[in-house]
């Protein structure tokens, strides 16, 4: 994909979550995971769960990459959020297959603003993009999320899917994304 074409492309494919409401923020190690939209169900179809219908929403954007939150301008919930207070050891970090050092702040953080955003059915209303993949979702009540790429483009920094069928999951900025 050219440079030049990444903004468009990234800003088309995720147009589909305009009207859309967000409905968590969930972490999974160093991933965050962002929902959208109402629920649907879907089948597992890979894996121990395989054939296993579950209740998900429709979207879901998993970030690996720098972001966050802001309500009226202010950062609400962010990045390192997903680190324990003086933990600074990635790897041990990395390695925290039970989420035991940081989940208490995070969750915290994460219950209050997942109490805003369902309380007010908060809604997408535009999606902006940028020519190197950072990635802004405007949302009703001045809420914004950020994502900011931070690596050179050969490691994926985020993905966006629908959580309801096997269609191809929108990578960026993987070089072997199939876009």
């Amino acid at each position: 994909m050219s440079i030049d074409s990444i903004k468009a492309t990234i800003e088309n494919k995720l147009s589909i979550l305009n009207g859309e409401r967000i409905r968590r923020f969930k972490r999974a190690a160093l991933l965050i995971c962002v929902d959208f939209g109402d629920d649907v169900e879907s089948i597992v179809e890979t894996g121990a769960e395989r054939g296993i219908t579950r209740i998900t929403p429709r979207f879901a954007i998993h970030a690996h990459t720098s972001w966050r939150l802001l309500k009226d301008g202010e950062i609400v919930l962010c990045y390192s959020d997903l680190f324990s207070r003086g933990v600074a050891d990635f790897k041990v970090i990395a390695e925290d297959q039970e989420n035991k050092l940081s989940d208490a702040e995070f969750i915290t953080i994460s219950n209050e603003v997942n109490k805003a955003l369902n309380s007010e059915s908060i809604r997408v209303s535009k999606i902006e993009a940028n020519e190197i993949g950072d990635l802004k979702v405007f949302m009703d009540s001045d809420y914004c999320l950020e994502l900011f790429i931070d690596s050179r483009g050969d490691t994926e920094s985020w993905r966006f899917f629908r959580m309801d069928d096997n269609s191809p999951h929108f990578v960026v900025f993987d070089e072997s994304s199939n876009e």
